[in-house]
C-alpha cells in the first residue's frame, strides 16, 4: 500500500506498510525511484535536506545546492545540473562530490530554485528571480520603472 505524506518542510516521501517494515523486494521495485528504505520508511536516497519526490514525475529530485547522483537521468530540477564538488589537496583537484547547481542564465532563489537573472529572456514558463526584484519586461528580466508623482 503507497500512502503519500507531507513531512513538516512540505516534501514528499512514499510510506509502504508492510509490516510496519519495509521489505527488500520493495526497495528494489522502486530503486528507479531513487528510493530508499530508511526508519521503516520508503524516502528519497539523499536525504529529505538533500531530495524531495515529486509526485507529478513519480520520482526524487535534488534541492538546488543539495546533493545529486550524476548518473541518474535528470537528478535536479528545471534550469540546473548535477555539477561537480572538487576540493583541492597539496595542489591537485579530486571531485568530492556532486550537487545541483543552477545553468547559466538563472539564480539561485531563497526557495531553492534556479530562475532567470537580470538581462536574460522571460516568458510565463521562463519566470525571472523574484528573490532579486525582477520582473519580465518587454521579454526580458529587469527591475521595475517606478513613476512617483509628486
Amino acid at each position: 500500500m503507497v500512502i503519500p505524506s507531507a513531512l513538516p518542510s512540505g516534501s514528499i516521501y512514499l510510506q509502504f506498510k508492510v509490516k510496519n517494515e519495509c521489505m527488500g523486494q520493495l526497495k528494489k521495485k522502486f530503486k528507479y525511484l531513487h528510493l530508499s528504505c530508511t526508519e521503516k520508511k520508503c524516502q528519497c536516497l539523499l536525504g529529505g535536506e538533500n531530495q524531495y519526490y515529486e509526485a507529478t514525475e513519480k520520482r526524487c529530485i535534488s534541492y538546488i545546492g543539495g546533493q545529486c547522483l550524476q548518473h541518474y537521468s535528470n537528478p535536479c530540477p528545471k534550469n540546473s545540473y548535477c555539477g561537480e564538488i572538487s576540493e583541492n589537496i597539496h595542489g591537485s583537484s579530486f571531485v568530492v562530490g556532486h550537487k545541483c547547481i543552477c545553468s547559466g542564465g538563472n539564480s539561485y532563489t531563497r526557495n531553492r530554485q534556479c530562475l532567470a537573472r537580470y538581462g536574460t529572456e522571460c516568458n510565463s514558463n521562463l519566470p525571472c528571480n523574484y528573490d532579486e526584484f525582477l520582473g519580465c519586461l518587454n521579454g526580458k528580466c529587469k527591475l521595475p520603472v517606478l513613476n512617483f508623482k509628486k
